[in-house]
């Protein structure tokens, strides 16, 4: 383009005039929000506006920042404190307690049932030989075995002591 049409259109769009509405609307618009240059050396009524500014963001991040780490803490409060409570499988020392007693009470009930299977297994063993036919139990030799290892050794002042005990026992008793 040329610079004697650029200037030519220029001028036409001089005159162009926006409509009313736009106008007061625009007007409006521009004059509520207040002027914050940041080269600008605020006045003192600026001063004040600035500083309440400030001081509403600051106070609505930082409420927002002590709402939050109030919400965690209670959060935080109610699972370590209440939730033994309402919740015990969230209590990890009680649990561990209650793990450990199970443990010990199958501990217990293990060595009663190897403890039952013992005597279950005398008994058993027991009742064979009372069953059995045989009486290789009652076998003279096995008795005079027996008796030879039950045999005390004693002295033989000792048996004279005896003896003269079961004269003196029998003389009374008769």
């Amino acid at each position: 383009m040329e610079p004697k049409t650029i200037i030519k259109n220029l001028r036409a769009l001089r005159v162009i005039q926006p409509d009313e509405n736009f106008s007061a609307r625009s007007r409006l618009v521009v004059l509520s929000c207040s002027p914050e240059i940041p080269g600008n050396f605020p006045t003192e009524r600026g001063w004040y506006l600035v500083a309440v500014r400030h001081l509403q963001r600051i106070g609505l991040s930082l409420s927002f920042t002590v709402g939050v780490a109030v919400l965690i803490l209670s959060i935080f409060y109610a699972t370590r404190e209440l939730s033994p409570l309402f919740l015990p499988g969230l209590n990890e020392k009680r649990v561990v307690a209650e793990a450990e007693m199970i443990n010990s009470q199958i501990d217990i009930q293990l060595s009663q049932l190897e403890h039952f299977q013992e005597t279950s297994q005398k008994g058993n063993q027991a009742l064979q030989q009372a069953a059995n036919t045989q009486l290789n139990h009652l076998n003279e030799t096995v008795i005079e075995k027996e008796a030879e290892n039950n045999t005390p050794n004693f002295s033989s002042s000792v048996l004279e002591t005896n003896s003269k005990i079961n004269q003196i026992l029998e003389s009374l008793s008769e």
